[in-house]
């Protein structure tokens, strides 16, 4: 297979408003609703969080969004910080627009020359790469943690197609036509994102994930308007994941937010799956 892919290097973020961002939710089959003006998405069936976690709502704003909702969390703006019942406890990189490999502490710095010296990053121009060997990557990353979601293969797919042409970068990390690991990239109005991030043994011995995530950051540091950068959400549980984001400089950021749901649910979660809870509302 020829690779359809430029250096990461020459890459650029496209910079969605809201309302595309939900147009391209709705292809994913996210069931985008638009609530006061704002666009919402189920993050679960009957559970609802705005279209991009790092959307800033007003309180009157971060409502429930649909009769079906369940329940639903919504950062809300600085202004609000007092009216906030939750916290969205968000994995952040402080300042974006001064990233550079010096900001990297002695370690990660040379785990990432290695790792530039072992795999080449590139940004698909096409989802061919990925569609061919991205499933497998993604289920050696499950296999490895289950942490990591891998979703059916059908929704994968669609998931992979969706980002072209031009809503995200899906930058992968290669070695001699294989794939060894791939993230995939988006930012909507202000902020960017590093969200879904897979690499098999191979690239994690090869520091391939630190690799990504520099060019990445390189990225959003050449677009003056990205202000803000997400890496996932604090998953309290695992420690391992926690030190490896520390490390490359990421921050765990409790943002105000707004979280809500049914009473049922509500104490079902915080009893029996805490840390889904946590990642949800902050609480617990």
């Amino acid at each position: 297979m020829t690779l359809c892919a430029i250096s990461w290097d020459a890459a650029r973020l496209p910079e969605l408003t809201e309302a595309q961002c939900a147009e391209w939710q709705d292809i994913r089959g996210r069931r985008p609703v638009e609530h006061l003006g704002r666009w919402w998405m189920e993050s679960r069936p009957f559970v609802f969080q705005p279209v991009h976690h790092l959307a800033r709502l007003t309180p009157d704003e971060a409502t429930r969004p649909a009769r079906r909702c369940i329940g639903f969390r919504a950062r809300l703006i600085d202004d609000a910080a007092d009216r906030s019942d939750a916290c969205l406890p968000a994995h952040t990189l402080p300042d974006p627009q001064s990233y550079d490999m010096s900001r990297l502490s002695q370690t990660p710095r040379r785990y990432l020359r290695q790792g530039m010296r072992a795999v080449d990053i590139v940004a698909l121009e096409s989802p061919d790469l990925i569609l061919d060997q991205g499933y497998e990557v993604a289920s050696a990353a499950h296999a490895r943690d289950p942490g990591i979601g891998l979703p059916p293969i059908a929704q994968f797919k669609r998931n992979i197609e969706s980002y072209f042409p031009g809503r995200g970068v899906i930058l992968a990390a290669v070695r001699d036509q294989r794939l060894l690991g791939f993230s995939m990239t988006f930012a909507v109005d202000r902020a960017a994102y590093h969200d879904m991030v897979y690499v098999n043994n191979e690239g994690l011995a090869a520091r391939a994930s630190i690799c990504l995530f520099h060019a990445f950051a390189t990225l959003v540091s050449r677009q003056p308007a990205l202000v803000e950068v997400m890496h996932g959400l604090h998953v309290r549980d695992d420690l391992g994941l926690n030190e490896f984001k520390r490390r490359i400089g990421l921050v765990v950021s409790p943002l105000p937010a707004r979280a809500w749901f049914a009473p049922g649910p509500d104490q079902f979660l915080r009893r029996v799956r805490p840390h889904q809870y946590y990642r949800f509302t902050g609480r617990g």
